[in-house]
């Protein structure tokens, strides 16, 4: 997905038919959502019911998408899916969206829209969260894009736990993009890896952790990364690293504090 050269925010314009997604890419957006409610919006209805039981959401929503907005669409098309229906194993829901064409996939409609006491009633016999949240690791895998739809706090926290991707651009204007492999509040540590990025390392794993400084109710901190390289270029890249990513991140987090 790229960036717009204006303000470095990507946009992204939820569609639910051919001739909007067109005026959608005539409008500057960087990508497309085909769901249901925005169909549903397209036929006079609120968006609200993209909840009721009147449809398929999946079988709606991929139907449109793939006789309308794939076949014009210039722009990557991620396809809105959900897991209520509980027919589907999430690597075979992947598959079919990758065999469609599609880029990537979101969680909608989403059993984040219900209540903490709903959303574990639908955990507990697999069509919840938890398999919104399998079915976007599982595009992941398959090297489609994952975007989680969430409406609160704790819920984007359970997004980044999905093994969310991000892309950054740095001040020379490369682009590094990464992998949250893992994050605990009981360890205070993140583990991520790097996928893409221009400093010439393989298998780039890193973790961060704070370890509490009882002595004076300070933290300390750590950060460190394993990865591969050309042996001729293993020096300078641990000093690179060392200097330009751990140590100008830690004067960061002090001058932010």
């Amino acid at each position: 997905m790229a960036r717009t050269k204006s303000d470095n925010l990507i946009i992204g314009a939820a569609v639910g038919s051919g001739i909007s997604a067109l005026a959608a890419e005539e409008g500057g957006a960087d990508f497309l959502l085909a769901i249901n409610a925005a169909r549903f919006r397209n036929m006079g209805s609120p968006s609200i019911a993209c909840m009721l039981p009147t449809h398929d959401a999946n079988d709606l929503s991929i139907e449109f998408a793939v006789n309308e907005i794939l076949p014009r669409a210039k722009l990557p098309v991620l396809i809105g899916l959900t897991c209520w229906h509980g027919d589907e194993e999430p690597a075979q829901l992947a598959e079919r969206v990758k065999q469609l064409g599609f880029a990537g996939v979101v969680n909608f409609p989403s059993a984040m829209h219900f209540s903490q006491d709903m959303r574990q009633i639908l955990d507990g016999v697999g069509m919840g969260t938890r398999k919104e949240a399998a079915v976007l690791k599982a595009a992941q895998d398959l090297g489609l894009q994952a975007l989680c739809y969430c409406g609160s706090r704790s819920q984007a926290r359970f997004a980044a736990e999905v093994g969310c991707i991000r892309n950054f651009e740095l001040h020379d204007g490369s682009v590094i993009r990464e992998q949250l492999l893992s994050l605990s509040d009981q360890d205070h540590a993140c583990t991520y890896a790097i996928l893409e990025s221009h400093m010439g390392v393989e298998n780039y794993t890193a973790t961060f952790r704070l370890s509490p400084v009882t002595e004076d109710d300070t933290s300390f901190a750590e950060w460190w990364a394993d990865f591969e390289c050309a042996a001729d270029e293993e020096k300078d890249l641990k000093e690179m690293i060392g200097t330009n990513v751990f140590a100008a991140g830690m004067r960061a987090l002090g001058d932010w504090r």
